[in-house]
Order: C-alpha cells, then sequence, then structure tokens
C-alpha cells in the first residue's frame, strides 16, 4: 500500500512553483470640479507592499498627487485565475 502521502494529488502550486503575492491597490485621484475621487484598481504581483506601490507609480506613470491604499493581499484563487507572474501589474476594470 502506498503512503497517504502519495494518494493525493499535487497542488498546481507544488507543480509550477510558488504563486506570487500580489496586492490589491485602489489609486483615488481627485476630480476638477469636485465629487467622489476617480479610482482605479490594480493587482501588482510584487513581495514587497512597499516596492509594489513604487512600481505601479513608476510604471504606471501614477502622479505623487494621487493616492494609493493597499486594500491588502490578493487571495491564492485570483491569483491563479488571472494568471498573474511576478512583476505584473495589471488594472481591473469594473464591467456592469
Amino acid at each position: 500500500m502506498p503512503p497517504i502521502g502519495r494518494l493525493a494529488k499535487p497542488s498546481r502550486r507544488a507543480v509550477l512553483g510558488l504563486m506570487p503575492k500580489a496586492w490589491k491597490i485602489i489609486a483615488l485621484t481627485e476630480r476638477d470640479g469636485g465629487g467622489p475621487p476617480l479610482k482605479k484598481y490594480f493587482l501588482v504581483a510584487i513581495p514587497d507592499q512597499f516596492a509594489a506601490m513604487a512600481a505601479l507609480r513608476t510604471r504606471r506613470h501614477v502622479s505623487a498627487t494621487v493616492e494609493l491604499i493597499v486594500i491588502g493581499e490578493a487571495t491564492p484563487d485570483y491569483v491563479d485565475w488571472l494568471d498573474i507572474r511576478g512583476g505584473e501589474i495589471l488594472c481591473v476594470v469594473a464591467a456592469s
């Protein structure tokens, strides 16, 4: 009889290596005429939170006047579903 550990199927994470850590970041831009700020949603696949924010500002040309808010780490399900690779930045657009 094989050991119990051999009966379980290997996870995708074990087969392909560790999935990158991705941060959920919102960029808030003030509107000229007032009203609620314009929001853009990003997933940034960089392990360090502050490096992720710096990369977002540099690569997406986000000015210093735009407020960045980290709302948490993306779950492995989102990282897997969106097939995010290390170092990538995704802009998430809400569609209705």
